[in-house]
């Protein structure tokens, strides 16, 4: 059937040109959609795993929450050191921790963000 056929909004066809079309769930022929279902089992079959769990690192998902509790735990680090920094004798050596750890923050950040833009 065509996308018009099904009912679908015209993003479907934005989207079979980016991330759903390189799945192979949805096979295009001639303006037509079939499922193609044995690409589907397949396709569920590697969502669920292998037992190891939603936060699984093989798993986008698993990738994306793994740097985004790295990143948090890293941005709290960061506030505590500034705060007894700042509260007690402010060491340079401390400032300079603070700003090396500021820089892998960023860096993580960075690689969140192009990590979920390149899921769109």
């Amino acid at each position: 059937m065509t996308a018009q056929d099904l009912g679908l909004h015209d993003r479907f066809e934005d989207a079979m040109r980016k991330r759903l079309g390189q799945t192979g769930i949805f096979v295009e022929i001639s303006g037509k959609y079939y499922l193609n279902e044995e690409r589907l089992r397949e396709f569920e079959r590697g969502w669920q795993g292998s037992g190891s769990g939603y936060g699984a690192m093989g798993h986008p998902r698993g990738a994306q929450l793994t740097l985004r509790l790295f990143r948090m735990t890293l941005g709290v680090i960061i506030i505590l050191l500034f705060l007894i920094n700042i509260l007690t004798g402010r060491s340079w050596e401390l400032w300079y921790l603070i700003v090396a750890l500021l820089i892998i923050w960023i860096c993580v950040s960075m690689v969140q963000i192009f990590g979920l833009a390149r899921r769109i």
